[in-house]
C-alpha cells in the first residue's frame, strides 16, 4: 500500500508550480509580438507583408517596465489602423480584443467594430485609437504616444 509522505506533497506542489511557469511564460499562447523603441524613441513595425483584413498584436515594454499592448491592422481598402488593445470600459480586466472577419471584437462583452473605423475614435467598448505614422513600408509610433494611455494597462 502506498503511503503519502510530506516529500510527495512537496514534489507535487513543485511540479504544479513549474508547470504553471512553463505554460504561462508567454509561449505559443501569447499572441503579442514584443517590440521596443529605437534610439530616437520610436517603435518601428514593418508592414510590407501586412495584407488587407489582417491584424497583428504587439506588446511594448520600456526600460521603466511600463507595458502597453496594441494592434496594427490593414483594413479592406489598405488603410493602416492602430489602436491600444484595451477599451475605456473594460481595460481593468485586460481582456483586450480579437480580430474576426473584418471586425474587431471586444473579448469581454462581444461588441464589434469594423477594422476600418478604428482610427476614427474609441470610447465605451471600442479600442482606444493609437496615434501613428505610416512611412514607406513601416508604421512609426512614438514612445510618448504609447505611454499616453499606459493607465489602461496597469
Amino acid at each position: 500500500m502506498f503511503r503519502f509522505k510530506p516529500i510527495h506533497g512537496i514534489a507535487l506542489v513543485a511540479a504544479v508550480v513549474l508547470g504553471g511557469v512553463v505554460l504561462g511564460s508567454g509561449g505559443a499562447g501569447d499572441r503579442h509580438q514584443k517590440v521596443t523603441a529605437g534610439q530616437d524613441g520610436a517603435v518601428r513595425i514593418g508592414i510590407a507583408d501586412l495584407h488587407p483584413e489582417q491584424v497583428r498584436f504587439y506588446r511594448y515594454l520600456n526600460a521603466a517596465n511600463q507595458e502597453v499592448d496594441f494592434f496594427v491592422g490593414r483594413d479592406g481598402e489598405g488603410t493602416v489602423q492602430a489602436a491600444f488593445d484595451a477599451s475605456e470600459n473594460h481595460h481593468k480586466l485586460r481582456r483586450g480584443f480579437r480580430f474576426e472577419n473584418g471586425w474587431i471584437v471586444d473579448n469581454k462583452c462581444g461588441s464589434t467594430m469594423r477594422l476600418s473605423a478604428v482610427n476614427g475614435g474609441g470610447g465605451g467598448c471600442s479600442p482606444v485609437p493609437l496615434r501613428h505614422q505610416v512611412v514607406g513600408d513601416e508604421v512609426r509610433i512614438a514612445q510618448e504616444d504609447l505611454l499616453q494611455e499606459w493607465r489602461l494597462f496597469h
